[in-house]
């Protein structure tokens, strides 16, 4: 679970998730906080601003976006290419084990064929 939780965040650091994450926040964080505060901003009274709803309507879709971007990234589905270098375990036998290349294409396992799961175990440099 450790090694899970670590493989994530690795991936969710890189600099492209972080820069869409930050894009994505600031165009949805803009429009969500003229929706939730608009009357605020429009009369320019930052006293009555609530400043914890507004840095939270920027931290959401920023979290949303790199979550699902490294989802994305470390699902490993057979006949789709990789998205990273990975060395992946078939979760469904839990025998094999594979360095798959970003951009290789994913093949199913010779054990388990249509049955394949992969899970990523260590991301290669």
């Amino acid at each position: 679970m450790l090694k899970s939780i670590k493989i994530f965040f690795q991936v969710s650091s890189e600099p492209s998730l972080l820069i869409t994450g930050i894009k994505v926040a600031l165009i949805v964080g803009v429009i969500l906080n003229l929706i939730n505060q608009g009357n605020t901003f429009i009369r320019f009274d930052i006293i009555h601003l609530n400043f914890i709803k507004f840095i939270l309507t920027f931290f959401v879709p920023f979290g949303v976006s790199v979550y699902s971007s490294a989802r994305i990234t470390l699902k490993m589905v057979v006949g789709k290419r990789a998205k990273i270098n990975a060395k992946v375990e078939c979760v469904s036998c839990g025998e094999t084990k594979i360095n798959i290349r970003e951009g290789e294409l994913i093949e199913e396992c010779p054990k388990c064929g249509k049955k394949t799961n992969y899970k990523v175990i260590e991301i290669k440099e």
